[in-house]
């Protein structure tokens, strides 16, 4: 039992995910991290369009997470929140 007048402190643990940066053509890692999943490329702005509103500008990261379906985040965010990891979430 933790005694109340100290308590303990967590930190949340760090989820991998599987990431890659759209570039406007289909690379081998964003081939993969489609999968089978139906996309189209607006071909004249190189914007990958993934359904249900969902869109890929040229530079934005498509992220796919445990539990959930594919998420688009821009540059900015992205680089901010998560940090290049190997396969087991070891921080490169």
């Amino acid at each position: 039992m933790s005694d109340p007048k100290n308590p303990k402190h967590y930190a949340k643990k760090r989820e991998s995910i599987r990431a890659t940066q759209w570039t406007g053509a289909m690379t081998p890692d964003a081939t993969e991290l489609l999968g089978e999943r139906k996309f189209s490329i607006d071909g004249s702005i190189h914007q990958l369009v993934l359904g249900n509103g969902w869109y890929a500008r040229v530079g934005d990261w498509i992220v796919s997470s445990p539990g959930e379906d594919l998420t688009v985040i821009g540059d900015d965010v992205f680089r901010k929140i998560y940090e290049e990891a190997d396969e087991t979430g070891r921080l490169m």
